[in-house]
């Protein structure tokens, strides 16, 4: 839509005049006029890949064609599955891009699984999942998984292209009142709605599974794919590389884009940054690094409160003085004084409460600190 086009626009607008400015100041003197081609494409026409293994959509022309693509496992029931998510607990993701070629890694449950994302022209995306078993696990399956807004699709139908069944040719959502829409086994299918159409091609055929969010407004349409179903012994590995093809309607309409100098907003400080200590050997050279190398204008620390006051009724300023403060705790303090000797303003942030301050299981608690510290 056009509040989203503009939004995007300003944005493009933004990194060009802030790298333009740095490169003003800090890049060479003297520019070389050689033609340098880009090795990644452009974001007007580029998949918008999560650093943690999600795909938001396909841009095309700069407008975005929405969906959501995951890795998922659905254990005993088809309402609760755990998906590749933003800050998803013991996922552990790691992130690599080279060139038009983005990596992801993580754990789902007792699944290691990688998906590698590569931009293959204007509109396409090819994504090569595997998953990898590390325990006997009985489940539903581990599926890659497209999920399609319904403000979009729910009116909308698939398209059986690549389907083994020759009787089956298409399906219109709207006309099925069950939440499993379709289920059959392909290489290939397109899902066709007013405005957007997305076209999915599976390097090994495999079983899809068609499946309507009956507890959302919105309606939305997932769509499983099969990587690992039922019973699972470690050891056992399943990829498959799925081919997107994004089209649809692109707002060309112009946009106009006004600046007012009378309301110049929030003076930018600059560049600032968590200096919590989680990794004894790789967070102290990093953080020494930015410090020597960065104009850092904000510096946050962590209270490790529930170092700091485990007991309720304990006096934990009594404790410091009798010089028993927690290791954690003292660094932490140690790392708010050396921001302070900047002249740096320092927020100080408690990420973690102690048992008697929390309501409910502190475990819960725990284990999401446990899984940051990872």
């Amino acid at each position: 839509n056009r509040t989203e086009k503009a939004a995007f626009i300003r944005w493009e607008l933004f990194c060009f005049l802030t790298l333009s400015m740095i490169w003003g100041c800090a890049g060479p003197k003297v520019i070389s006029t050689t033609t340098i081609k880009p090795a990644v494409r452009s974001n007007v026409d580029a998949p918008e890949v999560m650093a943690w293994g999600n795909l938001n959509g396909i841009r095309v022309s700069g407008e975005l064609m929405e969906f959501k693509t995951s890795v998922r496992v659905v254990h005993t029931d088809w309402s609760k599955f755990n998906e590749t998510a933003k800050e998803r607990e013991r996922q552990r993701h790691r992130y690599n891009r080279d060139g038009n070629l983005q990596t992801t890694t993580g754990i789902l449950d007792s699944l290691f699984f990688t998906q590698r994302f590569e931009e293959s022209g204007p509109g396409f995306a090819a994504i090569a999942v595997q998953c990898s078993s590390r325990a006997d696990t009985n489940f539903i399956g581990a599926f890659f998984c497209i999920e399609l807004p319904g403000q979009d699709y729910a009116e909308g139908k698939v398209q059986f292209t690549g389907a083994q069944s020759a009787t089956l040719n298409e399906i219109a959502f709207a006309t099925i009142p069950q939440n499993e829409l379709a289920r059959t086994a392909l290489s290939s299918a397109r899902f066709v709605a007013s405005r957007r159409q997305l076209e999915v091609r599976l390097a090994t055929p495999a079983e899809m599974i068609i499946r309507r969010d009956s507890t959302a407004a919105n309606k939305n349409i997932h769509v499983y794919f099969a990587l690992l179903t039922n019973s699972v012994k470690p050891g056992q590995i399943a990829q498959n590389t799925f081919t997107l093809k994004a089209s649809g309607e692109v707002d060309r309409n112009p946009v106009t884009l006004a600046l007012d100098t009378s309301k110049p907003g929030r003076v930018f400080d600059g560049f600032g940054g968590n200096f919590r200590l989680q990794n004894p050997r790789t967070d102290p050279p990093v953080i020494q690094y930015n410090l020597d190398n960065m104009r850092v204008a904000w510096g946050r620390v962590e209270m490790p409160w529930h170092f700091w006051h485990a007991e309720e009724n304990a006096d934990p300023t009594a404790a410091a003085k009798a010089d028993k403060l927690h290791q954690r705790v003292h660094e932490a303090m140690d790392m708010a004084r050396r921001l302070a000797q900047r002249n740096m303003p320092v927020i100080v942030s408690a990420w973690s409460a102690p048992a008697w301050a929390i309501i409910g299981d502190p475990r819960s608690a725990q284990s999401r600190e446990d899984a940051k510290d990872l």
